[in-house]
């Protein structure tokens, strides 16, 4: 029953939203979830600590969990309690690149991608693929992608490497055969 409570409230919680506003009109934020729990978007990691492991655990727990059916999945920007500079100034990178944030329009680049936000949102609705996703699903005939857990594509087109370091160590990031342009950096010394 523990794990199957979080289906029941979700879907209780979402029917009564749904009521309320209209149907397609309900969207409920949670955090909890087991199987079938993907009917009930949006999801995202909960309080986590405002540390590098932290926010590389963060990645890595939304790409499974995005692996396992889930259309939408974000987290708390520069974790719970903190916020370091630098880690804030790189959460807030990879921030822009999940299916939803907390930041609301602060960060210019969310506002540029909210038509290509919104297409893979109507994807992810319509078929499943989440919005954030590993980048196997992508590049499935690319063995080299299976084991990617500090990168993922952003929807079909869009290929995201955050940094999770304040270090001089260059990030290293693979990128899939195809034809590729750079769109968005952040230079190191920015943080």
């Amino acid at each position: 029953m523990h794990n199957y409570y979080t289906l029941l409230y979700n879907k209780l919680v979402f029917n009564v939203l749904q009521e309320q506003f209209g149907e397609h009109e309900a969207v409920l934020f949670a955090r909890s979830a087991t199987a079938g729990g993907q009917r009930f978007p949006v999801h995202w990691s909960g309080d986590c600590e405002s540390t590098w492991e932290a926010v590389s655990e963060t990645l890595r727990g939304n790409l499974s969990l995005t692996l396992s059916g889930f259309g939408f999945a974000s987290h708390d920007i520069g974790g719970f309690e903190g916020h370091p500079r630098e880690i804030y100034m790189r959460w807030c990178t990879y921030g822009a690149f999940s299916s939803h944030t907390r930041l609301y329009g602060s960060a210019s680049y969310r506002h540029r991608l909210s038509p290509y936000i919104y297409a893979a949102a109507i994807e992810a609705h319509e078929t499943g693929v989440p919005v954030q996703r590993h980048t196997m699903l992508e590049f499935p005939a690319d063995r080299t992608t299976l084991h990617l857990d500090q990168q993922f594509m952003f929807g079909r087109s869009l290929l995201v490497a955050p940094v999770f370091t304040t270090d001089d160590r260059d990030t290293e990031y693979y990128v899939p055969a195809g034809k590729l342009s750079e769109k968005f950096s952040l230079p190191r010394n920015a943080v």
